[in-house]
Parts: C-alpha cells; structure tokens; sequence
C-alpha cells in the first residue's frame, strides 16, 4: 500500500504542475495607424480574433516578447507605449509615457526591457517591463530614429535615424550609445539582425536599397543591394538563410539570399504600400501588413507566393516591428540516465502485484528559447528523445529561474511537468512526467550565454501502472 500511495502522491504534484501553466497561442498583432488599434490574427488559421484593442493614436511601431505572453505599442501621435497581456488581449494599466513620437519598439531576449525611439526627441527610451516604467534617462542618438532591433544576446541594440542616415549601437549593459554612427544609405527606417548576431539588415527607402553591417566591426559591408522602391519593414528567417524587405511603393516583397546577399527573384506581389513584415517561429510564413489596401497578406515560403484571401484588419495598418512572437534557438545536449520503473499488476485473485525493471534511456535533451523557456511546434518546452524511440515532452512550465541568454544570476532552474512514452521490451508506456533540473550558465566576455550545464531528474507515472525515476546530467549548447 506504501508504493500506490506515493504513486498517487505523485500524479497529484504532477496534476498542480499540469495547471500551472499554458503556451502561447501564434498570434500576429497588427497596429492601425488610424482606428487607433491593433488586430489579432491566429496565424495557425489565418483568421481575425475577438474585437480590435483600443490602443493610443496614431500606433505605428509595435513588438512581442520572447515569451509570446506581451506586445508592447508605440502610440506615435499620444507619445505612449501601450502594453498588451496577450492571454486576454487587453491593455494593462495605464500607457506609458515615454518621449515625443515614438515610433520603434523592440524587446531584448529576456523579455526584461523594451527599447523605444523617440522621431521627435532624438532619443531611445528604456522601458523595466517588471514595472512598465522607463527607467534610466533617456539615450541620445540620431537625427530621427526609426526602426530599432536587438540582437539574440541582448548586448547590442541597433537604432535606425532617418534624419542623419546612419545606425546607432547601443551597449545594453550601460545603456549608452558605442563607436560612431554607422553610416548606411538614404532614409534608413527598418532594421533586423540575423539569429546567429552577426548581421544587421538595414532598409533605405530613399535608395531603395538594403545595406548590411557585420555586428563584428560595425560597418557596412559589400555594396548597397537593390531591392524594390521605398523598402520598409524587415524581417530575417529562424534559420537566417532569407531575409524579406516590404516595398513600399512597389506593393511587393523582395527575398534576399543571405549566402549570396542577393535578391531571388521575382518579387512577390502583395496589397497596397505594405509597411510592416513578420516572419511566423516556425519560418514557414510571411506576414506583410498593407497600408492601402487595410488587410495583411500571407506569404508561403517554400513557394514564396501569396496564400489565401488578404486577411481584412483595421484602419492603415502599420505593423512596423516584430509582431509575431520570435522565433527560438534550440539548445541541445547529450543525456544518459536509467529509469526504475516499478510495474504494478492484478492476479486472478485480485491480489496487486509489484514487479521491477529497469529502462536505460540514451539519447538528447533539446531545450527551445527565445530570451526565456518557449514551446515548439509540438507544445514543447523541453523534449527528451531517445535512440529507442522513448520521447518525453515538457509541455508545462511550474517555475522558471533563469535568464536566458543573458543572466545577471548564472543560475538556471527549471522545473515542469509532462508527457512520455517509454519503449519498455517492445510495448509503449505513456504517462505523465515531472522535471527537476538546475544548473549553471557558462558566459562569453560579451555577457552572453555559451553553454548551460545541468543536472537533474525525471520522475513519472502512468496512471497506475508504474513509476520510474532517474538521474542525469548534460550540457546544452545552441545548434
């Protein structure tokens, strides 16, 4: 009796895990400059839910968190950052004030700060998202800065002026600008950097060109590349192998081979003057806001053409800025560990019997982040797979206690519940699973994370019929 009492212990901790937390849904959120909202697209169906979010006037620029759980908004004409929670999709709290028309927005990788350019100020503004107040004074820049991105580890930001035709970088850890403007071509407005960090692409809508900078020594590299007229939004791959510019006054989107940094064409015909553009986590689509025409388009990318009717949302529709949630890198390690499963049995008697085995399971652990702990396309935040074919999904979070890729504690925490199934002497047993892991981050001398070793363990059960439990320890590293 002592063993189906920690049994049925067990299923209860791994049941209030369960509850604990959701995933994100894949949502795009679509600023519109003049109904002053912002639509919701579910980009799993394409279709428009529930009613727009009143936002400030005149929302232009607008980001998600890594975490899918925030979208912040850049109110250009209320000089305000409104702050969506985008489990109820409402606004939070009151706007916050920040400089004189801001027009960018982008959130660093642990989701902690939101970095706003001010066209009116000359200025970036640093927002605390624990507290959704500016903290620090403000950043001086160019000469009207525009578009903002920052790079996966957090230590660079990249703040486009209109006015002065350059790029500023930002030190995150001072929180001041580095080295000199970086000069790029006319009328710069929208910037992306690469997942690997390496390159920032820059659109120059007075040339209508694309300029890129290697992040390593901060200049201009090769020749402008010609792409449509008025180029605007940008957006790069999860795999870093394309890079997509919405042309304004082309009405199309060029696609960019980042091994060549040439464009492949033809340009893909989309609705009128497209403004923003967003790549979906999974880099399978490509949404292009249309000012003109007031709908997005859908681009798929293995064809590279337009799916489906344009997607109707509010008034002018900007979306200048990363307004799906990001994509995640995928860190991944070796695991070994053995299950002791206990076997739990009926005679015909009716009497319950125990037997014992014993599942070595050899394989990978695959942690997915984007700044924190973020789902796969299968709703996994952690997955186990091994060479027998035994899978265990993490797909509830309880605690986390890290800051990834950029810590200020080295430490790391992560502890959740799940789903497995062990190929135990050729049959399958599923059930459910509990993680307990902690572990240490290795750092760069830039701040940014290399490598998290950890060591933990896996507990289960599958309704009755066994436990098992084991120990292990790896050491993740980015693909």
């Amino acid at each position: 009796m002592k063993k189906e009492f920690c049994l049925f212990s067990l299923m209860v901790v791994l049941s209030l895990a369960v509850c604990a937390n959701g995933w994100a849904a894949p949502f795009a959120y679509i600023t519109n400059w003049t109904s002053n909202d912002v639509t919701v697209i579910d980009t799993s169906t394409n279709t428009v839910v529930g009613s727009p979010i009143p936002v400030g006037k005149q929302p232009y620029g607008v980001a998600v968190n890594p975490g899918g759980t925030r979208v912040y908004v850049a109110n250009a004409n209320s000089d305000s950052v409104s702050v969506i929670d985008a489990s109820t999709n409402t606004v939070v709290g009151s706007a916050i004030p920040v400089g004189t028309h801001p027009y960018g927005v982008a959130v660093n990788p642990t989701g902690t700060r939101a970095y706003v350019t001010h066209y009116g100020s000359n200025d970036v503004y640093v927002i605390d998202t624990l507290t959704n107040t500016v903290v620090g004074s403000p950043i001086p820049v160019g000469t009207h800065p525009y578009g903002v991105a920052i790079n996966p580890t957090g230590t660079r930001v990249y703040v486009v002026n209109i006015g002065s035709a350059d790029v500023s970088v930002i030190d995150t850890l001072t929180n001041t600008v580095v080295g000199s403007p970086i000069p790029v071509g006319t009328q710069p407005e929208g910037v992306a950097v690469n997942p690997a960090g390496t390159w920032v692409y820059v659109t120059n809508v007075g040339s209508s060109s694309v300029s890129v900078i290697d992040a390593a020594t901060n200049t201009v590299i090769g020749e402008p590349i010609p792409v449509g007229t008025g180029p605007l939004g940008v957006a790069v791959n999860p795999s870093g192998t394309r890079v997509y510019v919405a042309n304004y006054y082309s009405n199309s989107v060029s696609v960019i081979d980042t091994s060549t940094n040439m464009v492949v064409e033809p340009p893909i015909s989309v609705g009128t003057r497209p403004v923003g553009v967003s790549v979906n986590p999974t880099g399978t689509q490509v949404y292009v806001a249309n000012i003109g025409s007031n709908n997005v388009s859908v681009i798929e990318t293995a064809t590279n053409t337009v799916i489906g009717s344009p997607i109707a949302v509010g008034a002018s529709p900007q979306a200048f800025g990363q307004f799906i949630v990001p994509p995640y890198t995928v860190w991944t390690g070796p695991v070994s560990f053995n299950n002791a499963i206990t076997s739990l049995s009926e005679d015909a008697s009716g009497n319950i019997k125990f037997g014992k085995s014993t599942h070595t399971f050899t394989g990978t652990m695959e942690a997915y982040i984007g700044g924190v702990l973020v789902p796969n396309e299968e709703g996994c935040y952690i997955k186990f797979s091994g060479d027998d074919g035994t899978t265990i999904c993490i797909n509830q979070i309880a605690s986390i206690s890290t800051e990834v890729p950029k810590s200020k504690t080295n430490q790391a925490l992560w502890v959740g519940a799940g789903d497995m199934t062990i190929s135990l002497e050729g049959s399958p047993l599923t059930g459910v699973v509990y993680l307990d892991a902690k572990g240490t981050l290795k750092k760069a001398s830039s701040g940014s994370v290399i490598s998290i070793s950890l060591s933990g363990k896996i507990r289960g059960g599958s309704h009755g019929s066994y436990v098992s439990g084991g120990s292990f320890k790896t050491t993740l590293t980015p693909e």
